[in-house]
């Protein structure tokens, strides 16, 4: 009933005043228009969120990504970083071990040399001594050739 009370009152007044119905009209078609423009730029509005969300996961993957990309080159540069001094300990060993062998074998060269330097005045000394029994040898030899001749005449 109130609805009905409503109605009567809304055709009442248009009959009183058909102009400020006509007002009241127009401001309705003013405010269709002003709604259909806010439900345009709601949907503009809309697909800019759309936009910016997708912008902002796009974003923060490309973050991650650079994030992961850093701690990798950071771990890789630890690694060749390590590497690194482990190959210039073992560069330090090798080198250390060249010089003990290089001084080794200045001293085993110095051995030899030194034993082959007494090994050449034992061979003179031997040399000298075969020299005198061959002559001794001789010397009694040619002696045991006279007693022997001696005895044969």
């Amino acid at each position: 009933m109130i609805e009905l009370e409503q109605l009567i009152t809304a055709i009442a007044k248009i009959a009183d005043d058909p102009q400020a119905w006509l007002r009241a009209v127009g401001n309705v078609q003013e405010v269709r228009e002003k709604l259909a423009e806010a439900n345009n730029a709601k949907k503009a509005a809309d697909a800019a969120a759309k936009q910016a969300a997708q912008d902002l996961e796009t974003a923060r993957y490309e973050r991650d990504q650079a994030e992961r990309s850093t701690r990798s080159i950071a771990a890789q540069s630890a690694a060749n970083q390590q590497r690194e001094r482990d190959l210039r300990g073992a560069e330090t060993q090798l080198k250390n071990q060249r010089e003990t062998f290089e001084r080794e074998a200045a001293n085993w060269k110095a051995n030899v040399d030194s034993r082959e330097a007494d090994l050449v005045a034992r061979e003179a000394i031997v040399t000298k001594k075969l020299n005198d029994a061959n002559k001794l040898m001789a010397a009694y030899d040619e002696a045991k050739h006279q007693a022997a001749l001696k005895l044969a005449s």
